[in-house]
């Protein structure tokens, strides 16, 4: 397996690492050569520091089984760091773990993040990876890609004999010698320098990512008649004229260079003895993770005739730029490539020296095309930048930015490439969330549409054929049902349906399929590709052939679910977690619209249906409760809460309110109850139903409870309900949850109109003339408003009486006003006081 690894493919089993004790692991193995059983007993204080050279270099110190050290390999700047922000973050002190963790379980958390990048990159062999593959990928590294010397290798990685490494080479071709002889200068793949002297007769600088020289090798002393010393530190800029910095020159070199990752121009300098020089410059821009690190410029004359030096020259000078490099001849004829560049396409230099550059660095489909930019540039003498599609060794597709400038007179050009492939992923996925943007936009506009139908309709036929036209009609859908079960019956009715002909609306069974699900559960269901000849409902199957899927809504409100919309589309990508979303809250305003208009319906109507219910249902916490206590409770208030929840008060009579309480509350659904205050021989209570009672059934049908009295284990229930409802409908709903129930009596009931005037005159006639000052005096006073605008005490004394008696009064009137308010309102139970 370690044949697959090279520098990319370790840098994506890296990426699958999850945790920093997964990555520090994977590190120290493949970047170090610590063994599994080695990092157990590696300790913060392990790793020193030392300077050669001015610079300073990190080791650790590698423990055998006896936990003395036993050699010292070589971590670079950043490892060492990583190793001691872990010990920071976790805690541990230098004479410590620094991974408090067996040799298995380290070989273990390898195989997991192998097994994690196999996932994530497609590439099974990834599983296969083992601590030891890693190792060999560490020795492999360092003698083949890196040059390391093998007694180097084998001291840092625990090797005895230079023997022991042989399996990690690679046997060496005519191609592979031929290319190292030819490439002897090249010692700047690890970006440590530029590596030129005086006689390559060319100046290299480096510069920081603000265009500061931090250093300068070849003839400085000939071409600028500077010391190397004295131009480090100083700006870039300052190496030209006073024209050239004027037109901005010097910036606009490292804008082009930092834009387009290489640029090549002739500018005009001054030497240090004030003299000007005409010199061209390549600058090639420098990155490290993404971002600009800084610049390698190279500088020679531009009016030199002998072009002999610049391929060797300029590929040593250009190689530290850390970015891929190549040069080709004027033929399109690649001559080398650095590090980058094979990590970038997995092909080694002798892999490729030789062969046209169109062979690797384009699609292949456009060779002629690729060739021809190569020779346009050599011969206009400018750079070319572009973007291309290649093929890295593993077939691998990559895009990258490349810029192409002709160097030494034509002979040939030198190609600066960049991977652009995230950032082209990013603007594709960013066009295509804006297509879905667009077309989600749209899906919005006509859900809305649908939902504003809702406004203008009166009844519930209305209603639901507005909204299946709505939808039917808008670009979203190709049509649309509503359909619906009768309580107690399981068979599904179409009721409307829109954008295909309506071929039957007899009722049927449904499969076990999307229809039941989203009936059983509430929740909206997809299908889609071919689906079951139920979902079809009222239309014709051939109708909705075109269809590609299905979305089912269910039409709830509180715990009533009143139907189903069923939609079809013919779009690809429908039904995404934000079209449910919609969907399921246009269902939601549906119910909740069905709802309103029964009950204004009710509010509304002068003549309405009573219906008067016994319930014997043991499943009735009051049936059941009075009939183990021989005693009667009446119902004396329903006051609604929530869609599920309703609070009762009560009035109790023969028999002790605690045993009562603790017989109800034990009922399934009754969450809570408490003990009010006694009136002579009665007890009132209050009780919070969230679960199954007679009195929540009826109020999730619509119907409004006027009395309920249960008696000795019998509850007789009075309700009304709206003219337009179906008495069966309610009956049929309310014996489903309770079957013990049957309806005695049905009679259409007149309601007396009663106007605001006429309640404010009933209101009036019930007040005493005390009451009504009370009332007046203490409102506009403030006494009702927040903060109070005079308190009790100061209303009493305004009014010449003490402070009992103005809250007597108030008191009485206020009950008076809220039992005229209820009453008038028609709600559920509760209009005038407790009957105790």
């Amino acid at each position: 397996m370690a044949d697959h690894l090279r520098r990319q493919e370790y840098a994506r089993l890296r990426a699958a690492a999850e945790t920093t004790r997964e990555r520090l692991v994977i590190r120290l193995i493949g970047e170090a050569g610590v063994r599994p059983a080695e990092q157990t007993r590696v300790r913060p204080g392990d790793v020193d520091r030392r300077r050669f050279g001015g610079v300073t270099h990190h080791f650790l110190s590698v423990r055998d089984d006896d936990d003395t050290p036993s050699r010292r390999t070589y971590l670079s700047g950043e490892l060492a760091q990583t190793i001691d922000e872990y010990a920071a973050t976790a805690g541990t002190d230098p004479d410590g773990r620094l991974l408090d963790i067996t040799p298995r379980r380290v070989q273990m958390l390898v195989s997991e993040v192998a097994d994690r990048a196999a996932e994530t990159t497609g590439e099974s062999w990834f599983a296969d990876l083992s601590s030891r593959d890693l190792r060999r990928y560490f020795a492999r590294r360092l003698l083949v890609e890196e040059g390391i010397d093998p007694r180097i290798v084998g001291t840092i990685g625990g090797w005895d004999r230079l023997g022991a490494l042989e399996p990690y080479l690679e046997p060496a071709d005519d191609a592979a010698v031929a290319a190292a002889f030819g490439d002897s200068d090249r010692s700047a793949v690890d970006g440590s320098g530029l590596s030129l002297d005086e006689s390559d007769r060319v100046v290299g600088l480096e510069l920081d990512a603000d265009g500061r020289i931090v250093g300068a090798e070849g003839d400085v002393r000939s071409t600028l008649e500077y010391e190397p010393n004295a131009v480090v530190g100083t700006p870039f800029g300052r190496l030209f004229t006073d024209g050239s910095r004027e037109r901005a020159k010097p910036k606009g070199l490292l804008s082009s260079a930092s834009r387009d990752d290489l640029t090549v121009e002739t500018c005009w300098f001054r030497r240090a003895d004030g003299e000007r020089a005409r010199l061209s410059a390549l600058v090639c821009a420098r990155r490290g993770d993404d971002h600009l690190t800084g610049f390698t410029a190279v500088l020679w004359d531009a009016d030199a005739d002998d072009g002999n030096w610049t391929a060797s020259t300029f590929r040593r000078a250009v190689s530290a730029a850390g970015q891929p490099v190549c040069f080709a001849t004027a033929d399109g004829e690649l001559e080398y490539v650095n590090l980058a560049f094979e990590e970038l396409t997995g092909y080694t230099q002798s892999e490729v020296v030789g062969r046209p550059a169109a062979d690797i660095l384009s699609s292949g489909e456009d060779l002629e095309a690729y060739d021809e930019s190569l020779r346009g540039t050599v011969s206009d003498g400018e750079p070319w930048v572009g973007q291309v599609t290649i093929r890295r060794k593993s077939g691998e597709r990559v895009h990258l930015r490349q810029t192409v400038a002709p160097i030494g007179g034509g002979e040939f050009v030198v190609i600066v490439a960049t991977d652009v492939t995230e950032r082209v992923r990013r603007e594709r996925a960013l066009a295509r969330r804006c297509e879905t943007l667009e077309g989600l936009e749209g899906l919005v506009a006509d859900i809305n549409a649908a939902g504003r139908e809702l406004i203008d309709a009166s009844t519930r036929s209305e209603i639901e054929a507005a909204v299946c036209a709505s939808l039917a009609d808008s670009d979203a859908y190709l049509a649309a049902w509503i359909g619906g079960t009768a309580p107690g019956d399981p068979q599904l009715r179409p009721r409307e349906g829109a954008g295909a002909a309506i071929v039957g609306d007899s009722p049927f069974t449904t499969d076990a399929g999307v229809l039941s699900s989203a009936l059983e559960t509430d929740h909206p269901r997809v299908a889609g590709g071919e689906f079951s000849a139920d979902v079809a409902g009222p239309f014709d199957p051939e109708d909705v052939s075109d269809a590609r899927a299905v979305g089912v809504v269910p039409l709830a409100y509180g715990e009533t679910t009143y139907g189903l919309l069923v939609v079809f589309t013919d779009r690809g990508t429908a039904f995404g977690d934000r079209e449910r979303t919609l969907l399921s809250d246009l269902g939601a305003h549906v119910g909740h619209a069905i709802t309103a208009i029964e009950r204004r319906n009710l509010l509304l109507a002068d003549t309405v249906v009573e219906l008067e219910f016994n319930c014997t249902d043991r499943g009735a916490f009051l049936v059941s409760a009075t009939a183990a206590h021989e005693c009667t409770c009446s119902i004396e208030a329903v006051v609604p809460v929530s869609e599920d929840s309703l609070l009762f008060y009560a009035t109790l009579s023969n028999a002790s309110p605690d045993a009562f309480l603790d017989t109800a509350t034990a009922a399934p659904g009754v969450t809570d109850g408490r003990y009010i205050r006694e009136y002579d021989d009665r007890s009132l209570l209050e009780f919070t139903v969230e679960g199954s009672s007679p009195a929540l059934t009826l109020t999730e049908l619509s119907a409004t409870i006027r009395e309920g009295v249960a008696a000795a284990g019998t509850q007789t229930l009075r309700a009304e309900i709206s003219q337009e409802m179906s008495v069966r409908s309610v009956v049929e709903g309310l014996q489903a949850s309770f079957p013990d129930t049957a309806l005695r009596a049905k009679q259409a009931v007149d309601r007396p109109v009663e106007t605001v005037a006429d309640f404010q005159d009933s209101l009036a006639e019930t007040l005493t003339d005390k009451q009504r000052a009370a009332l007046r005096a203490a409102y506009f006073a403030g006494y009702f408003d927040w903060p109070r605008g005079s308190t009790a005490e100061e209303v009493a004394d305004s009014m010449g009486v003490s402070s009992p008696t103005l809250h007597n009064h108030l008191r009485k009137a206020e009950r008076k006003l809220l039992s005229s308010f209820f009453e008038h309102t028609r709600d559920h139970i509760g209009g005038g006081p407790p009957h105790i």
